[in-house]
């Protein structure tokens, strides 16, 4: 059996990887291919193309249209050619819509991490109604949606359960962080697109100047989902510096960061 695992965006790279382990677990002779990046060809996905990964607002877009064409096309002439036995597309809606409609009538699509149609664009139901064989959502609400809709749906869970190591070096990590166990965390989580980091990250830091001034030994860490947005999160921090937000820390350390808040949240 051929199936193609269509990813877009750094987490949707993450979850299509951890999808991919699982389907090897259940199906090791099972040949996987599609788009995404480095966590999913390391997880044994033959990539097909290569995606800019995803961007933010009618500036992120436009600015990098041409890639996006050109990985469309590429994409689909790909997913033609192979022909695999069925295609999950991995959110990132505004290509992997696309995919679907260009191929859905060919080739079974199964769309896991469906768009979040109950915060914004509706209308989208009808795209997936038409080219989508099933959806499968990672929020429970979001079952009676779809199937409302008429669109078959299966929730199984969130993903991110599956990523919070509750073995991590809860201690190592503050340690990294510069934090320390005795004073309240925050965590920040910007994204994982350039865009979104830009956008968010300075009305986080100015929050998180705000609560100091009620909160002086309040800590922040902003956690990272590789280098190249740790390296964006630096530069925007750094200039957060001005605004006297000295102690927040980036962090790649996510898993650990979780079984951190979690257990901050449980007691």
């Amino acid at each position: 059996m051929k199936l193609a695992l269509c990813a877009g965006e750094v987490s949707g790279d993450l979850y299509g990887a951890l999808l991919a382990r699982a389907i090897q677990q259940q199906m090791p002779a099972v040949e996987l291919i599609g788009t995404g990046g480095e966590r999913m060809a390391a997880a044994g996905v033959r990539p097909v193309a290569r995606l800019p990964f995803g961007t933010m607002g009618v500036t992120g877009v436009v600015r990098r249209l041409p890639a996006y064409a050109r990985s469309l096309r590429t994409t689909v002439a790909a997913l033609r050619t192979e022909s695999p036995d069925a295609v999950v597309l991995i959110d990132n809606p505004g290509f992997n819509l696309r995919i679907a409609a260009a191929v859905g009538r060919d080739l079974p699509c199964f769309y896991y991490i469906p768009p979040k149609v109950w915060a914004h664009g509706y209308g989208r139901v009808r795209l997936l109604r038409r080219y989508v064989r099933q959806v499968i959502p990672i929020f429970p609400f979001e079952e009676a949606i779809y199937r409302r809709e008429g669109i078959p749906c299966r929730w199984f869970g969130h993903p991110i359960v599956d990523l919070i190591d509750a073995t991590g070096d809860v201690d190592g990590f503050l340690r990294a962080c510069g934090l320390r166990r005795d004073a309240p965390v925050v965590g920040l989580l910007p994204g994982s697109r350039e865009e979104e980091l830009h956008a968010l990250l300075p009305v986080f830091t100015a929050i998180v100047r705000n609560l100091r001034v009620h909160f002086p030994q309040m800590q922040a860490v902003v956690s990272c989902a590789d280098s190249r947005i740790r390296q964006t999160v630096d530069r925007c921090l750094a200039m957060a510096k001005s605004i006297c937000l000295s102690g927040m820390a980036p962090s790649t350390r996510s898993s650990a960061a979780a079984l951190w808040f979690s257990r901050q949240a449980a007691r």
